[in-house]
């Protein structure tokens, strides 16, 4: 059976932490089926990843065309159709056995001391050489720094300006990947809220988005308006 490590600091990693429920469910098998593949950190391609990890190849290619956004997952330098996780060798060094760490720190306590080392007596000795054991991983997990999406501050801003469209009832997966795609579009600037704010504040201002044509019953909403070919027409000025 081959150990897996994975860090606690995983836990306040902004990057995965900002994944879906079912992208960071594959992302977890992904770094088991790694571990199993033991081809420090390559993964083969999409269709080979589906298989072994039993899901679809439409489930998977989507949650890869996410990893790769947040590099969380490359493509080979040798293969543009295989994968690899970054820094597999960092993270899942090949040495990352506990028998190997109190073997050295056996041998450097030998060096260092003429004195017979004998077992630890106490909890609180464990403890200590457990530290100097494992001191040094805590610097092995580097988390990116990345600037957290303000889901929520984006919807509020729909509803203030934007009062006669439909409300949000619920941020859903399509409706997250929506707004952090037009987030990190650099075409546009959409990475604050200053942006948001004129957004929507045009589209308020449009008869036809805001359902105020006589005779018609539609009027966009939060979904319509973050869709890539809509959101591009609303600042065109399609819709004035």
């Amino acid at each position: 059976m081959q150990w897996l490590r994975l860090h606690n600091k995983l836990l306040n990693d902004p990057v995965v932490q900002s994944l879906t429920d079912k992208e960071f469910k594959i992302y977890i098998n992904l770094l088991c089926h790694a571990s199993m593949l033991n081809k420090d950190g390559h993964i083969g391609t999409i269709n080979e990843t589906a298989f072994a990890l039993r899901e679809t190849i439409e489930n998977v290619s989507s949650c890869f065309m996410a990893f790769q956004e947040v590099e969380l997952l490359v493509s080979s330098a040798t293969d543009s159709e295989t994968f690899r996780i970054p820094q597999w060798r960092k993270k899942q060094y090949k040495s990352d056995t506990s028998t190997d760490r109190v073997k050295k720190h056996r041998e450097k306590v030998k060096r260092s001391k003429t004195v017979t080392v004998t077992p630890p007596e106490t909890d609180t000795d464990t403890e200590q050489i457990h530290n100097t054991l494992t001191s040094s991983e805590d610097d092995l997990y580097e988390a990116p720094v990345i600037e957290k999406i303000p889901y929520q501050q984006v919807i509020d801003i729909y509803h203030t300006e934007c009062p006669e469209l439909p409300r949000v009832a619920k941020l859903t997966d399509t409706r997250k990947k929506q707004i952090k795609a037009r987030w990190k579009d650099k075409d546009f600037s959409c990475d604050n809220l200053e942006f948001w704010l004129t957004y929507f504040k045009a589209v308020n201002q449009s008869e036809f988005l805001s359902g105020r044509v006589l005779g018609s019953n539609w009027s966009a909403d939060f979904q319509w308006l973050t869709k890539l070919e809509n959101f591009v027409k609303v600042l065109e000025g399609k819709y004035v």
